[in-house]
């Protein structure tokens, strides 16, 4: 299928009409949901793993697991800021607090 080829204008017209249409919406929040927001959660993951590989190689297994023990926290904080909605994290701090306070 080359550039003059008549197949390959309908499949770029069909292309231009689905990104057009609000049937590929769904589509675009499924693919946002399900791989760019965890992708973006997870860099502060993986940039805690890459500083503790490139500049504190582990010397052991213990160590290892200590320095995945250490960046398992940025990725909760990376989940916690791009994935779950401005909303939901107030309620789930309201909520928190209410349990905190109410044994007093």
């Amino acid at each position: 299928m080359g550039i003059d080829d008549p197949k390959s204008d309908r499949m770029f017209s069909l292309l231009a009409v689905v990104h057009a249409t609000d049937a590929a919406d769904p589509v675009r929040q499924y693919v946002t949901s399900t791989w760019i927001l965890p992708l973006l959660a997870m860099a502060p993951f993986a940039l805690g793993t890459y500083f503790f590989e490139r500049r504190l190689p582990p010397t052991k297994l213990l160590v290892f697991f200590a320095q995945i023990a250490a960046t398992l926290p940025l990725a909760l904080v990376g989940f916690w800021y791009v994935c779950v909605p401005r909303e939901e994290r107030q309620n789930r701090i309201q909520q928190l607090r209410q349990a905190m306070f109410a044994h007093r």
